[in-house]
């Protein structure tokens, strides 16, 4: 949804020099299209960014999402700055920081006696 916004707002080639401005804004007018807009739901759904970014299968939804991290970093390092933490931007770990380890985990929960397809994570 806020990669389909993205390329509405910025287009895809102009998207390396956009800069979101107010984020929060940004994403309640992503949320509202999304609930409002029929057709712009249907492209964001059909185009199945967050698959295609979940596998990195596809370089320009890659780089857009990158866009918009670095737009996050960049808001909530003002507040960090005046508020004294000390957290930089290599202490960032998104969750696609830990994607090569989920075969190895998958295969580790197949092993064990707890299989997530088969008991949807509740404990015994």
């Amino acid at each position: 949804m806020l990669i389909e916004h993205l390329v509405d707002e910025a287009g895809t080639d102009a998207v390396a020099d956009f800069t979101v401005g107010d984020l929060d804004a940004f994403y309640k007018q992503a949320r509202l299209k999304f609930d409002d807009d029929e057709s712009f739901k249907a492209r964001a759904r059909e185009r199945e960014r967050v698959v295609k970014l979940q596998g990195r299968r596809d370089s320009q939804t890659t780089a857009l999402w990158s866009v918009l991290v670095a737009e996050s970093t960049r808001h909530f390092n003002e507040p960090y700055a005046k508020l004294g933490i000390l957290l930089t931007d290599d202490d960032l770990a998104g969750e696609s920081t830990y994607q090569f380890l989920m075969p190895d985990v998958l295969t580790r929960l197949e092993r064990g006696t707890r299989r997530p397809d088969r008991d949807r994570g509740r404990p015994r």
